[in-house]
């Protein structure tokens, strides 16, 4: 639960402070860390690498056009997380 908490406060800071800007939009927040989540639980099963899930989410990101810079971090958490 710990590596979750910098890429969620990132994404507080952003909703909060700049709502009306890309970054702070709802739905760039909330499908952003879920298509981040959902490639992690991917790679890990898949592929064990860390980068290539970090960078495929922020691809896919770009390619459904979510600004997802503070959820790019999920992939990498999501796999420390099951390897605990």
């Amino acid at each position: 639960m710990v590596y979750i908490v910098p890429s969620m406060g990132a994404s507080a800071v952003l909703l909060f402070a700049v709502p009306h800007s890309a970054l702070g939009q709802l739905w760039n927040v909330i499908g952003g860390h879920l298509i981040s989540a959902a490639i992690g639980v991917a790679f890990y099963q898949w592929l064990p690498s860390n980068g290539i899930a970090a960078g495929a989410s922020v691809r896919l990101g770009w390619r459904l056009e979510l600004c997802i810079t503070p959820a790019a971090f999920i992939p990498l958490a999501v796999q420390q997380l099951w390897l605990q």
